[in-house]
């Protein structure tokens, strides 16, 4: 059930992202979001935060659910 529950986390995450990016392409502010000042390192580490994590929970813990206790 924890593996299942990590695979929908995982895909939440992910479907985030590609509404955030998604928001950036439309509004045309994908140069503001590489422009490498303090906001923009923030949304970048902010982006980090999330994905590591969601790409942990697709990889690593879908095959091995019990360590996700």
């Amino acid at each position: 059930m924890l593996g299942e529950l990590g695979n929908l986390l995982s895909c939440a995450c992910f479907l985030f992202l590609a509404v955030r990016a998604g928001d950036l392409l439309w509004r045309g502010q994908v140069h503001a979001a590489f422009a490498f000042d303090k906001m923009s390192i923030l949304f970048l580490v902010e982006t980090a935060l999330i994905l590591i994590p969601a790409f942990v929970l697709r990889i690593k813990l879908r095959a091995r659910p019990r360590e996700l206790c």
